[in-house]
Order: structure tokens, then sequence, then C-alpha cells
């Protein structure tokens, strides 16, 4: 790795420290294809989010570095941008940047997934950085020629500081969560509500206050709700444990407090830890995802887990672990979330592992992509995918996987091209 490669990750990726020690065998048999690789620093590098899709199949994403020179970063604060398929079905992927960021009030090193408001087209996301008062924005790009944006809001510290969870729009609200800030200083999930007059500030609404506690802090993947309005999340940290999950209930009456509860409390033992990836629902109300940390008492690989609610709706969740990582073949230390197909198999990401001769990230292996199928006795079998090479195809595959069309798309941190700024893929499973 070169040094100014990994100063680039280390400056803006400090939580992508995960256990990476792994060894073994490994098998890839499915293809793999680069519909981007983050060469140009102008186009963007290190895609630090996953894709999400508008509904005519483009991709958009964010890039934490790249685009024009800014203040924070010689590299550059970031794009916004899009990647619209081939016309045909088959050739190359075209890019178009949306937006790149200065690090000045429109924000710096945009972090988390974006989300598309269905109806007038708009993207919202998260910057960490810059802002009127250097504690991170909520920004909206307006399609035009050229796009265009507009600061939702500047996060002031005493209510959030370093969003870098995204943004999740949900009937027309915008919900974010931060990693700092807040009066206590362990973060904070936000509402955002557009203002009922267009240009005026729009309406905020601080939900929760994380403190160094038992309920945990660093809330950082992003949010997810459920039909009813409630929302859903995780903590990286906690004190004394290895992080939380916790729900918010809205208020029955539409204008009272939200109800904040802590659904599990993270041991970093064989439970795993440090969970950073988003959450996912069934269609029973059970909630999927994946831990960093812990796990196997050897590797500290990271888990897969199930959290089942109480029969009743009372009493206490109860969490399952459908796979434990072990290190080398099956991976090491998962970063994203996990997707379902139409046939309830499993699907996700490790940020290391794999292929055991691949050495350009930290220690063994540069990621996979894995599935877990369910036995029909409460069991799961997990199998690799795809390992990671460590050249081309990319390193680190550190977000959650879209599946659209029976096709999966996802964004490695790292390798690609001659930059090696990381990649954009589809996988054909």
């Amino acid at each position: 790795m070169k040094p100014t490669q990994f100063l680039r990750i280390f400056a803006v990726c400090a939580m992508l420290a995960a256990s990476m020690l792994v060894m073994a065998s490994y098998a890839t048999a499915q293809t793999e294809t680069v519909i981007r690789s983050f060469e140009n620093g102008a186009t963007g590098l290190d895609p630090n989010s996953g894709l999400v899709a508008d509904s005519s199949g483009s991709l958009y994403g964010v890039t934490s570095t790249g685009g024009i020179s800014c203040s924070e970063n010689r590299v550059g604060c970031g794009v916004a941008y899009k990647l619209i398929p081939p016309s045909s079905g088959s050739g190359s992927w075209r890019q178009a940047v949306l937006y790149s960021f200065t690090g000045g009030n429109d924000g710096g090193a945009p972090a988390g997934n974006l989300s598309i408001d269905p109806k007038t087209h708009k993207v919202y996301g998260t910057a960490p950085l810059g802002g009127a008062n250097g504690q991170g924005v909520v920004f909206e790009l307006t399609p035009g020629s050229p796009w265009t944006e507009n600061i939702v809001y500047d996060f002031k510290g005493r209510d959030g500081s370093a969003p870098i969870s995204g943004a999740l729009f949900d009937k027309g609200t915008l919900f974010v969560a931060t990693a700092n800030g807040g009066s206590s200083h362990g973060g904070t999930v936000v509402a955002l509500r557009p203002p009922s007059v267009p240009g005026a500030e729009w309406n905020r609404q601080v939900l929760h206050q994380f403190a160094f506690d038992v309920n945990g802090f660093s809330p950082s993947a992003p949010l997810i709700a459920d039909s009813a309005g409630a929302l859903y999340g995780t903590t990286v940290n906690g004190s004394p444990n290895s992080g939380t999950i916790f729900k918010l209930v809205p208020p029955s009456d539409g204008i009272g407090a939200w109800s904040f509860s802590v659904l599990y409390t993270f041991t970093n033992g064989p439970d795993g830890g440090s969970p950073r990836g988003s959450l996912l629902f069934d269609s029973e109300g059970r909630l999927y995802g994946t831990t960093n940390s812990g796990g196997d008492s050897k590797c500290e690989c990271g888990t897969v887990f199930q959290l089942t609610p109480p029969a009743g709706g009372t009493g206490s969740w109860s969490i399952s672990t459908l796979h434990t990582f072990v290190g080398g073949t099956d991976g090491s230390g998962p970063q994203g979330g996990v997707i379902f197909d139409e046939t309830g198999t499993l699907y996700g990401s490790t940020l290391g592992g794999g292929d055991p001769s691949c050495t350009e990230g930290f220690g063994s292996g540069c990621g996979t992509i894995f599935k877990l199928v369910p036995n029909g006795d409460g069991s799961w079998a997990e199998s690799v995918l795809y390992a990671f090479q460590g050249g081309n195809d990319g390193i680190w595959p550190a977000s959650s996987l879209l599946f659209l069309n029976d096709i999966f798309y996802g964004t490695t941190l790292y390798g690609g091209g001659k930059a090696d700024g990381g990649t954009a893929f589809q996988f054909a499973p």
C-alpha cells in the first residue's frame, strides 16, 4: 500500500480499523464485474457509501475524497455521483458527478448512503466535515444542468456533529444519526421536516441524545423505519458494552417526545460487538445485521445475527447468531449489513478475509461476498461467493450490497485502477 493511499484512507475512515487476521482456502465461482473504477481524482476517490437506485436503474453514491481540491484535503473533499447503465443492456456504465464538495459551508467528505425522494427526484445525504459551524451538514441535491446543492441543516455541535450514517427519507421527513455531539457528546438522532414556505429553514427535532453509558453511543449505521414510523439503529460503542440496537417510537399525538429503548446490548463475546452496518427487517418483524468484532474468541472477526421480537410484544428481544466469522476464507470484519433475495437467502460482504494471497489490506485477504442459506432447522449455512483479489476488482467492500433485478451492486473503498481509488461493481450470483 502506498503511503499516500494509507493516509487518505486513515484521514476519513479511521472507523474501518477492524480485525482482519485471516487465513485458509477459498473458492470463487461467480462473476464480479467492475462497472466503475475511480481512477480520476476529479470524479471522486474512495467510495465509502453503498449504492442506491432510482426508478430508471441508475445508481447513486458518494466518495469521501476526490473532486475539486479543498482546504481539508489536498486530494479533494469528495463528490456525489450517479452511475448510468448502458441503454442497450450491454456496454459501459457512465458516471456523472452531481456535486463536488469544497469542505466549506457546503460540507466535506460525504459519508453514508444517499436517499432519493421518489416524487421530486431530489437526493439527500450527509457530510461530516464542514458546514457553517464546522460540525457537518445534511444536504439536498436538485436535478438540473448542473445539479445544485442546498444545505438542509447545519449541525451546531450541541444538537449533534459528524453525521456519517447518511440520510433516511421516510414519509417526507429526513432522519439522521450523528456519531458525535449532543449535550453528552455521544451522538444524536435528529428529524428534519421541510418548511411550509419554500426556501425557509427545515424544522429540526432532536429525537434522542446519546451519553457514554449502557444505552450506547456513536450511532454510525443508516437508520431504518418500520411501517408504523418507528426508527431502528445501532451504536458502535457502549459503556461498558460493545454497542447496542435501539428503537425510537414516535408519539401517538405526533407532537410529543419520541420513546427510546434498547432492544439488545452486545458483549463482544460469542454474540459479537460493534455493529456498524444497517439493519434489515423480514416479514415476521425480525431484525438482521452484522457485527464487526466479537464472535470467535481467537479471531474476533464478527458475526451475522438475527434479533427476534418477544411474543405478544412484551418482554426482551432474543438474539441468534447465524454465522461466526473465523477469519481466512469465510471473511472477516463485516462493515455493511445483509440483504435478502427473493428466496430468503441472506447476502453480505466482509471487509477482510477471503483470498490469503491478497495482502494489499491489513492482514490477509481483501474482502469477500458471502451468502447464508437457511437449513430449515434454525441453522444457516455460509459460503463465500467471491473473494476479492486485490487488483482491478477492488479491495475492502465496506458497505451493504444493493439487490436489483437479480444482480447485486456494491462498492469497494480501495483498489481498482491505477489510482487505487475504489470501485463500483456488479455481481451475478
